[in-house]
C-alpha cells in the first residue's frame, strides 16, 4: 500500500538535513533510499520506520539528557565529596585520599563539562560531535574517577591501569566540544 507523501512525512524526515546532519545511520538510510522511494509513503506498516528514525533523530533533545546527566554527575560529585571528607577521612591514609579527592574534582569538573555542552546543543541540536563529547564526559567520569574511587577504597594498584584511558576520554570530549563550538560559531 504505496501512497504519494502529500503530507511530506518521509521526505521531511529523510530530506530534513538540519535534524539528521552528522547521524551515520542517517547517512546510511538514505543511501538505502533512493530518491523515488522518498517521494513515496507506506502508509501501513511504517511505524517500524519512524521508530528507528525517532532513534535517529530524538528531535533534538540532547541537551536535555546531557543537562540532566551533568545535573546527576555534579550531585553525585558533591555527595562523593562529602562522603571523602567525612567518613573516609579516618580510614584512608593521605595518599588514597588525595586519589579520591581528584576523582572528585574531575568528576565536578566534567559534570561541568556535560552542562556546557546540553547549553551548547540547544543552539545547534543534533550534532554529532556533541552527542559524542556529551558520552566521552560520561565515559571518561566513569572510567577515570570510577577507577580512583576504587584504588582509593580497595587499594587494588590495578584499577590504577583503568584511570589514563579516562583520561583520555576526558580529553578528546574536550576536543570534540571545541569543534563543536568551532563549527556553531
Amino acid at each position: 500500500m504505496i501512497a504519494q507523501d502529500s503530507g511530506g512525512v518521509l521526505s521531511g524526515l529523510l530530506g530534513n538535513r538540519e535534524r539528521l546532519k552528522g547521524s551515520w545511520l542517517s547517512r546510511y538510510f538514505r543511501v538505502l533510499v533512493t530518491k523515488s522511494q522518498r517521494k513515496t509513503f507506506v502508509k501501513h506498516g511504517s511505524a517500524r520506520y519512524h521508530k528507528m528514525m525517532a532513534t535517529i533523530d530524538n528531535g533534538g533533545r540532547d541537551h536535555t539528557m546531557f543537562l540532566s546527566l551533568g545535573a546527576v554527575m555534579a550531585l553525585l560529585g558533591v555527595a562523593l565529596g562529602a562522603f571523602g571528607a567525612h567518613a573516609l577521612r579516618a580510614k584512608l591514609d593521605e595518599k588514597s585520599l588525595a586519589n579520591y579527592q581528584t576523582g572528585v574534582q574531575y568528576q565536578m569538573y566534567h559534570a561541568l563539562g556535560l552542562l556546557v555542552t546540553g547549553l551548547v546543543s540547544i543552539k545547534a541540536p543534533g550534532t554529532t560531535l556533541l552527542a559524542w563529547a556529551g558520552w566521552l564526559f560520561v565515559v571518561g567520569i566513569v572510567l577515570f574517577s570510577g577507577s580512583l574511587y576504587v584504588l582509593s577504597i580497595t587499594g587494588r594498584r590495578k584499577w590504577g591501569m583503568v584511570t589514563p584511558f579516562g583520561g583520555l576520554a576526558f580529553i578528546v570530549a574536550w576536543a570534540m566540544l571545541a569543534a563543536a563550538g568551532w563549527k556553531v560559531a
